[in-house]
């Protein structure tokens, strides 16, 4: 059924449903879970791709974790987003995950939006814009949160269909 190819992208996907659901029903992605994870991405990249698998793996951490920090510090994306991309960016390459990386921003703009008129607070989500722009403070806003998980997972997908993966 699957390709080497195909099988190598079993457990990235399996990573950030694994994410997703402790992400929605906790609204924490586990240490141990990342641990566990990374531990196994790279089990598994070296046993399809061979050391230097494990090597361009180790590099696509570096480099996701480099570009993700800022996020993280800028509060934008939560600490467990950027540890679920860990284990995630040593099972593909790192051009793949930067585009999972802008797919997944994509799609927190769209989630955030729908979240935000399901709740009817589209006049809230406006004056945020407004306070922000306006003040350049954000201390007397009202946060809307989401999961990023879910988009990793949906940027990861759009990926995967854009390229021909799929």
């Amino acid at each position: 059924m699957f390709g080497a190819q195909g099988w190598m992208l079993i457990l990235p996907s399996l990573i950030l449903i694994l994410g997703v659901v402790s992400d929605l029903k906790s609204r924490k992605i586990p240490n141990k879970l990342n641990l566990i994870l990374y531990i196994t991405s790279l089990i598994y990249v070296f046993v399809y791709a061979g050391f230097t698998g494990v090597m361009t793996g180790v590099v696509s951490s570096l480099i996701i974790c480099a570009i993700m920090f800022p996020m993280v510090a800028a509060k934008i994306i939560g600490a467990g987003d950027l540890k679920l991309m860990l284990p995630f960016a040593v099972c593909i390459q790192y051009g793949i995950v930067f585009w999972v990386l802008i797919y997944s921003l994509f799609w927190a703009a769209v989630l955030g939006v729908i979240r935000v008129l399901i709740q009817g607070q589209i006049k809230t989500l406006f004056q945020n814009m407004v306070t922000i722009t306006t003040t350049k403070s954000d201390e007397n806003i009202k946060l809307h949160t989401l999961p990023f998980s879910v988009a990793l997972l949906f940027g990861w997908l759009s990926y995967l269909i854009i390229s021909g993966g799929l």
